[in-house]
């Protein structure tokens, strides 16, 4: 019994020496507890290497682009998951500011991107689309005559 447990407690401490690889993480933006911006990213998280929109994209898209911003507009229709998740949180913080007017607009354009992002392969994509969708209902709804 005694050599069993010795047994197992090498198996523990060999587990436990094991190295630990750190995950890649995204830090931008993040301060530390005396409020310094801890930006080790070096600006390499920029939207140059989103590619512009294609031309008949752009055509279908154009107020859309009026209404968010030709960034953001970008950021959807990129084929990387990673831009259209940045996309649609940037159409969220925009519906939550109550940016825009026209709420009509406003809402049509919205539902527009969300049918489209409905329709994503990556259900990260999906389910922050039903989360658009809620927020815009929630905020908007009541603002529409129906």
């Amino acid at each position: 019994q005694q050599q069993q447990q010795q047994h197992m407690n090498m198996n523990i401490s060999s587990a436990d020496e094991r190295q630990i690889r750190p995950m890649k993480q995204n830090f931008n933006n993040v301060t530390d507890e005396q409020g310094n911006n801890n930006n080790n990213n070096n600006n390499n998280n920029k939207t140059s290497d989103i590619p512009p929109l294609k031309p008949s994209i752009r055509k279908g898209t154009e107020k859309q682009i009026e209404m968010f911003g030709e960034d953001i507009i970008c950021l959807i229709y990129s084929s990387n998951w990673n831009h259209r998740d940045k996309g649609l949180k940037s159409i969220i913080k925009f519906l939550k500011d109550r940016q825009h007017p026209d709420i009509r607009l406003l809402f049509k354009l919205t539902l527009k991107i969300i049918y489209l992002l409905l329709q994503d392969r990556v259900a990260n994509i999906i389910l922050l689309s039903i989360e658009t969708l809620n927020i815009l209902i929630s905020l908007y709804l009541k603002d529409i005559d129906i």
